[in-house]
């Protein structure tokens, strides 16, 4: 499909306003700024790495060149690379940090401390890989901490609004995100992560620099990502928006067995689609754009699935970015309107088993969702032929729906009734 589904909800909280000018549909959505200024190499923290010496860490800031707006909302981003390799100036950051930066936001892109016991003999083990895990996210904690302490003691020189802190990453990036959001809790430390290790200790917080200010985000974005065990995720957590692959032989798209470089499998962990199923289940906002059939993260180089991430993540923080609270609804990327069509959904009412009937006209691919009365998507199906689908292998509970269908140019809503 040219075009590809994305999630988009508007709900707006009227305690919390901004401007105007800041929050009319444009900003936070288009590229309202032409040029970005970078700001390079800035040491947030310090910690003992690897190799035992005491390594400087350091931030990359992207802002939108000539932005007059007084507060502006921040992503804090990490890179990928198994937590073995990659740059904060790598082309999987860059290439959205730059596109966020022009719509309004400012951007973060963190380096943190890299490397991982065992490579490349004998291999790595559940504890010398969730090790390396715990560095990045110590980092990553480190670097939020670094700005709420900006705002609080160095007159906020960035003008970054901390109820509109974001985090996210990229494959190992959105792995450290993942964990710094719901992993939340010392009871929840995995035994197997050796506290008393050189680097790994400050207990949840970790010991990487800013001891004493808030670690905290309002938001998850996911590309390729992951977290050992979902049961840390618990009603009240951040939102969460993902993007994954079904053929990510990286890191899975549901639960399985991951592994480090290819080669040394490590444990069972659960990937973007289990993450959405607990999210669902204990009521956290939260949208996953599926790639059918996609490997580990494709849009590194590759404009069209780099357009999908952007308009999937910037229509899921949109509502959050301007005093909202988001609930997936259904947009096709590129911000196209999209012409209606006429979609049946039948027999309704029904028992939960029933079919989706489409234009004869949709000769390409087609694709649909089901979204419950709060917003959600209970299930979608990507990738069809054909003028019709049956739902065989999912029943409903009992309820009111909406079914949303697109092939990418036409967009049909129809309601649909679930009966015992």
């Amino acid at each position: 499909m040219k075009q590809l589904l994305s999630l988009l909800a508007l709900t707006f909280i009227a305690s919390r306003t901004f401007g105007q000018a800041e929050c009319n549909g444009t900003r936070y959505l288009q590229p309202v700024f032409s040029n970005v200024n970078l700001t390079s190499n800035i040491t947030y923290g310090q910690n003992y790495n690897l190799q035992g010496n005491l390594q400087s860490l350091e931030l990359d800031i992207y802002e939108p060149a000539g932005d007059a707006a007084a507060l502006r909302p921040l992503i804090v981003m990490e890179h990928g690379g198994s937590f073995v390799g990659g740059d904060k100036t790598g082309p999987d950051i860059t290439e959205l940090a730059t596109p966020f930066a022009k719509m309004g936001y400012v951007v973060a892109s963190v380096e943190y401390r890299l490397g991982m016991e065992g490579l490349p003999f004998p291999g790595p083990d559940s504890g010398t890989a969730s090790e390396a895990v715990w560095r990045a996210v110590a980092d990553f904690k480190a670097a939020v901490r670094w700005f709420y302490k900006d705002v609080i003691t160095n007159g906020n020189q960035y003008r970054i609004d901390t109820n509109r802190l974001f985090i996210g990453g990229v494959s190992a990036g959105a792995v450290s995100a993942l964990h710094l959001a719901y992993l939340d809790d010392i009871a929840e430390m995995p035994a197997y992560i050796d506290t008393t290790k050189q680097g790994l200790g400050g207990g949840i917080e970790g010991s990487s620099g800013n001891a004493g200010y808030s670690s905290k985000a309002q938001a998850v974005v996911s590309v390729c990502g992951m977290i050992a065990d979902t049961a840390w995720m618990q009603p009240g957590d951040e939102p969460i928006v993902s993007l994954h692959g079904t053929a990510d032989d990286v890191v899975p798209y549901g639960t399985d067995i991951i592994s480090v470089l290819g080669f040394y499998q490590i444990f069972e962990v659960d990937g973007s689609q289990t993450v959405h199923v607990r999210a669902n289940e204990i009521g956290i906002n939260n949208c996953l754009h599926t790639w059918p059939g996609a490997p580990h993260t494709p849009e590194v180089g590759n404009a069209t699935y780099t357009d999908t991430v952007l308009t999937v993540v910037k229509n899921f923080l949109y509502p959050y970015a301007c005093g909202g609270s988001a609930q997936c609804g259904y947009f096709v990327g590129n911000d196209r309107a999209l012409a209606q069509a006429a979609i049946t959904a039948y027999p309704n009412p029904n028992n939960g088993l029933f079919q989706i009937q489409v234009p004869d006209a949709w000769t390409g691919d087609w694709e649909y969702a089901i979204l419950d009365l709060t917003g959600r998507t209970v299930h979608a199906e990507h990738s069809l032929r054909g003028n019709s689908a049956a739902l065989r292998q999912f029943r409903l509970p009992a309820g009111i729906y909406n079914v949303v269908a697109t092939d990418g140019v036409q967009r049909g809503v129809q309601k649909l009734v679930v009966v015992e």
